[in-house]
């Protein structure tokens, strides 16, 4: 939609895109039919009504490229928030897992779906999203195509591969020289450490929506 709207041709553009954006300059909001909060239902003026719903008020409205991106990425999560709410209700889940490249360099969707899951249930669920994002896809694909118990045999083949790789990178490491050795594992250790500190500050940043 993005490509054929708004001439971007690559996912990082659109995203970078509705990342500038600001989708309540576009969407028809609740406060735009009631003047500010309904409180009835617990909507806040902020709330979006209907994606795009300002073309229909104001058919003169001169919209941006970055505001149409924003409100294109804001509706494609309202859908995947509802029907992954919808599906969790029907089926007793109160956790419910994000997976996708959609979400890999996405905290904006990441947040918004987590505050309309957390809307939707009342705080009976969570949205919960995966550190690997990107691989699940395949993941379950090889697990469709193939029987439970080869496709668990293969991961675990893949998780030994692994771990002789890590072993055999562990014992050249202590064959260096001493003092390079305790170099190199300072630097790998202050990487993890803002490796970690990155991971902990995103899961703050959607945890406190």
């Amino acid at each position: 939609l993005c490509r054929l709207l708004l001439g971007a041709k690559t996912f990082k553009e659109a995203m970078a895109l509705g990342t500038e954006g600001d989708h309540h300059n576009v969407d028809m909001l609740v406060g735009d039919i009631y003047g500010g909060d309904y409180g009835r239902f617990n909507l806040k003026a902020s709330t979006v009504a209907s994606a795009f719903g300002k073309l229909v008020m104001h058919e003169e409205l001169q919209v941006s490229p970055a505001d149409a991106a924003a409100s294109l990425l804001h509706m494609i999560g309202a859908n995947i928030a509802q029907l992954a709410y919808l599906c969790a209700r029907e089926h007793g889940v109160s956790r419910i897992l994000f997976a996708g490249n959609f979400l890999r360099m996405n905290m904006t969707s990441a947040i918004f779906l987590s505050s309309s899951i957390n809307y939707w249930s009342q705080g009976k669920m969570k949205a919960l999203f995966l550190r690997h994002e990107g691989y699940f896809g395949s993941l379950g694909a090889m697990l469709m195509s193939k029987d439970t118990t080869t496709a668990c045999r293969e991961v675990r083949n893949d998780d030994k591969r692994q771990q002789q790789q890590q072993q055999q990178h562990n014992t050249n490491q202590n064959q260096q020289h001493p003092q390079q050795r305790v170099r190199e594992d300072g630097v790998e250790e202050e990487k993890g450490r803002k490796r970690q500190q990155a991971q902990e500050k995103k899961e703050l940043e959607v945890c406190g929506t």
